[in-house]
């Protein structure tokens, strides 16, 4: 008997030691298994870590990338086109001269081979606002894809932020339900003395080994759903790790205004992309507009070798002017097009800024009650944990029936996995508002 007093005090010291923890603001110490990962000789795997795992592993970041090599290429292409084009021509051209009277009237118009090799300098006149235009609509289409890829590495930080503390409650739940199967069995264990002493029902035993077994499920699903998260936080950081976690930044942010907040949200890197496509938009309707313009083209020719009547000519130069007439229908339509566009994209500003303005105090006000239910959930459970202390002492003076202490069991369990899950609220709602306001992923994992 008093083996059995001894251990189920035992497993209540710890519960009062996990409370105090939690207290002390550590309460996602936990420790679980993971698939292997390449960090170091550390023993755990820090949120810091999986998210640079993740950031080497992501394919979206991987694609986005990609875009912004190809706006700069773009870009390139687009000056290149803008700069005068300069050319090599070397021509040799056979005449048959078997018709020719053999006066050499016709002189050099008929000799052969007739050779001709110049260097050609050529640029479209009139088009330097069209070509700017490109140009500067270019730059601000490499900005944007810089600028939205920067964007989906700070939403990556939310996204392995939550698989992290997911698996960290799965772990915390498997604990929880461990801790009380073994206070259940515990209990099995001294009402099977009882009932051979006489001293407690047989019906009492029945329902505490029903309990137990309930528990012993519970467990088993608890593991499932621990594997389960742990698949979501492989899939994120490419690889299946076996070190345990720990959460290395618990409760070290200081909550500053909420306007703050909010001001900080409309610099986003989300805000800045939208603001650089309207620029984009903008040198459209510059381009389009340039098509009002007549054209010119001017080119040069030096050469370093000819035949015939024009071997003395070393250079000349050729000037071509065009004026549109009949096409102006279609340059204004296609300038009215981008003009819609222009104030498409001035539009979905606006629309952007009010969202992060939204989404900004919603993850503000989840992070004050978040943080206000951690404590209420704390108290909570050191209470339950007092209550099942008490009614485990008077079931044992036969001041209260087994009943009791079944359901002073229940809200215990209870207790613990609302304090879990309120850790895990309380630890994702600090992430999502810093990502939310446009924090940097090394500012949120300092």
């Amino acid at each position: 008997m008093s083996v059995l007093r001894s251990n189920e005090e035992g497993v209540s010291n710890l519960l009062y030691n996990r409370t105090f923890m939690r207290k002390q603001g550590a309460i996602f110490s936990f420790l679980f298994f993971c698939g292997q990962a390449a960090w170091g000789d550390s023993d755990f795997l820090t949120l810091k870590a999986c998210y640079g795992k993740a950031l080497q592993a992501s394919e979206a970041i991987d694609i986005s990338q990609e875009t912004v090599l190809q706006a700069e290429a773009q870009y390139r292409k687009t000056f290149g086109a803008a700069l005068p084009e300069l050319l090599f021509k070397y021509t040799s051209i056979w005449q048959d001269q078997s018709g020719l009277d053999g006066t050499g009237s016709l002189g050099s118009f008929t000799q052969s081979p007739q050779t001709e090799a110049n260097f050609r300098i050529r640029k479209n006149l009139f088009t330097g606002y069209k070509e700017l235009s490109a140009v500067l609509g270019g730059s601000s289409f490499v900005h944007q894809r810089k600028y939205e890829k920067n964007r989906a590495v700070e939403k990556l930080l939310s996204q392995v932020a939550e698989a992290f503390y997911g698996a960290s409650q799965a772990e915390a739940n498997l604990n929880s339900t461990q801790i009380i199967l073994g206070l259940a069995q515990g209990r099995v264990m001294e009402l099977k003395e009882r009932v051979r002493l006489g001293r407690t029902r047989e019906a009492d035993l029945q329902a505490m080994e029903y309990q137990a077994t309930t528990l012993e499920a519970q467990v088993v699903e608890a593991q499932q759903l621990r594997e389960a998260s742990l698949d979501g936080l492989s899939f994120l950081v490419g690889e299946r790790i076996e070190e345990a976690l720990k959460d290395e930044n618990a409760n070290i942010y200081d909550l500053t205004s909420l306007e703050d907040y909010l001001a900080r949200g409309q610099n986003r890197y989300d805000i800045k992309a939208k603001r650089e496509s309207i620029g984009v938009a903008k040198a459209a309707v510059r381009v389009e507009k340039a098509d009002y313009f007549p054209k010119a083209d001017i080119s040069m020719n030096y050469y370093l070798e000819r035949s015939g009547f024009r071997k003395p000519i070393d250079w000349d130069i050729n000037l071509g002017i065009e004026f549109p007439i009949w096409s102006w229908n279609a340059v204004r339509s296609s300038v009215e097009r981008a003009e819609s566009q222009l104030r498409e994209k001035e539009k979905d500003l606006e629309e952007t800024k009010r969202k992060i303005e939204v989404e900004v105090r919603g993850a503000y006000r989840n992070y004050i009650f978040a943080h206000k239910k951690v404590d209420l959930n704390n108290k909570a459970l050191q209470f339950a944990r007092k209550e099942y202390e008490l009614q485990v002492r008077d079931y044992k003076s036969n001041l209260v029936t087994n009943v009791e202490v079944l359901d002073s069991l229940n809200r215990l369990f209870q207790a613990e996995l609302a304090a879990n899950r309120s850790a895990l609220e309380a630890r994702m709602t600090e992430v999502e508002l810093k990502v939310a306001a446009g924090f940097l992923p090394e500012e949120i994992l300092r």
